[in-house]
């Protein structure tokens, strides 16, 4: 493992913006970098942060209820449960021509 890239990944971990392969690949990285280094190795501190920054960074990933078309799916197919059920017990009538 050479120095400038453990120099390169701690300045793509404080990065905003990373893709979830970057994410994941940097973590790995930076983990493995943290099991071998050994005291009194002045990395290990950098490498604690960039790990931090890294958490901090993590992509956000939506799933599809989170979406905007999923966010109306549901709102819609809750209005249609709804209203079944009034009409159900009664409380709302279907609209006469």
């Amino acid at each position: 493992m050479l120095i400038k890239d453990v120099e390169q990944a701690i300045s793509n971990a404080i990065k905003p913006n990373l893709t979830l392969a970057e994410y994941n690949r940097l973590k790995t990285f930076l983990l493995s970098c943290q099991s071998q280094f050994v005291p009194p190795n002045t990395l290990i501190p950098r490498v604690n942060s960039a790990l931090v920054a890294l958490e901090h960074h993590k992509p956000v990933v939506l799933g599809w209820y989170q979406k905007p078309a999923g966010l109306i799916f549901i709102a819609a197919c809750g209005g249609v449960l709804t209203y079944g059920v009034l009409l159900l017990l009664g409380w709302v009538q279907l609209p006469h021509p």
